[in-house]
């Protein structure tokens, strides 16, 4: 997998971008320069979403965001194994939310291969693996942060897994609705039995998905930490459950999942309906990381816990290709500077031959010089682009 071309209007900082992308790619500069917003648009590409905010209006150029017709474009064209493909997403401001302000809603439009699409089905037809500073909350962030990676790791690979939580989501808003007026003595209990059986109909494939993933990952997990660490430690992940029984889970044996569920929501209802939300469930469960059998989250140190969180990212890496039979792009978003020359050299390492490694950074000698001599090299002031030659040894093309 690789985006041979990468094209912006009004994204972020760059009012118009076109730019070819070849297998090894430095991007370097100064901070705010825009160097992390090339990266957060091929992501977005991959996934439909930012990692960076919460609100899609935030990717628009400061200078279209009150415009009754401000959009910005992000159009990637990327060559995978099954064929080439050109990814388009358009967000775009859409009406007034009141007459009381200019705040706008934000419309997305999405189009595969000149096709408009939905956002479900862009999921997946670019796969992509990014390392942040970021990644240190998959380690000291909140339950949501480990789901949210494995379920982004997943939707690239199964596109049932996306329809999943897409659906789950509603359901699961629905029922702790249902659960609230409950609680102040409305609602019916046959409607939550309704709510219960299409919530268990969605999450059972998700934990079971999640399950077997993780299964996988324990051991590339393992492999990964052991090179990062010279096999001085032993990491291991574990998928906790809040739905007892369901150890061992497959998408195959789903049927045995969803009774487990159901058997759990049944137990669990006079205390859903006391507090008003769903307390078990795929959306309470969590990811587990331990070193020599200590749970990294209160008892690493920072360097465990910082090894710990690459480890991840590399193992995540070798379960796309695994799946998909193609290495993701690899996205190394100013991480190099936070690690010794020692993990600089392994997390280049964790490339391959033929992956294509997108790095931004402030500081060109914190780059694998045999990766530098081999990249094209792109300076970014401003949002602009003043540099796109390979570097080289001779500092030829």
């Amino acid at each position: 997998m690789r985006c041979s071309s990468l094209s912006l209007t009004n994204f972020r900082n760059y009012a118009r971008l076109d730019l070819p992308l070849r297998d090894a790619v430095v991007v370097y500069g100064d901070n705010a320069q825009g160097k992390s917003n090339l990266l957060e648009a091929i992501r977005l590409l991959s996934t439909t979403k930012s990692l960076r905010s919460t609100a899609d209006r935030e990717m628009l150029h400061w200078g279209v965001q009150d415009s009754d017709t401000g959009f910005a474009r992000v159009s990637g064209q990327c060559e995978r194994r099954s064929g080439p493909v050109r990814v388009e997403i358009v967000i775009g401001n859409g009406e007034r939310l009141n007459a009381r302000d200019s705040t706008r809603a934000v419309v997305k439009r999405y189009k595969v291969n000149g096709v408009p699409r939905r956002a479900i089905d862009v999921i997946g037809q670019v796969t992509v693996v990014q390392f942040s500073p970021a990644d240190l909350d998959l380690v000291l962030g909140p339950p949501s942060e480990r789901r949210r990676f494995l379920d982004l790791a997943i939707a690239q690979v199964d596109g049932r897994h996306v329809r999943s939580l897409s659906r789950y989501g509603k359901v699961l808003q629905q029922r702790n609705s249902l659960l609230k007026q409950m609680r102040e003595g409305g609602g019916r209990h046959e409607h939550l039995d309704v709510w219960s059986e299409e919530l268990v109909n969605t999450g059972a494939y998700i934990v079971a998905r999640r399950m077997e993933m993780v299964r996988r990952l324990t051991t590339l997990v393992r492999d990964a930490h052991g090179a990062l660490t010279d096999c001085a430690e032993t990491l291991d992940a574990e998928y906790r459950a809040t739905i007892d029984g369901v150890e061992g889970a497959t998408v195959d044996a789903i049927g045995d999942v969803a009774d487990t569920f159901r058997r759990a929501l049944t137990a669990s209802r006079g205390r859903d309906i006391a507090t008003g939300q769903t307390l078990v469930g795929p959306h309470r469960d969590d990811l587990r990381l331990t070193n020599a059998g200590h749970d990294l989250l209160p008892y690493g140190s920072r360097g465990q816990q910082r090894a710990g969180a690459l480890a991840l990212k590399i193992a995540e890496g070798e379960y796309v290709r695994e799946v998909t039979g193609e290495w993701p792009i690899l996205l190394l978003d100013d991480v190099l500077s936070e690690l010794d020359a020692n993990r600089r050299r392994r997390v280049f390492a964790a490339s391959h031959e033929g992956q294509q490694v997108i790095v931004t950074t402030t500081d060109l000698t914190a780059i694998d010089r045999d990766f530098l001599d081999r990249s094209q090299v792109i300076e970014i002031r401003a949002g602009t682009v003043i540099a796109r030659e390979p570097f080289g040894a001779d500092g030829q093309a």
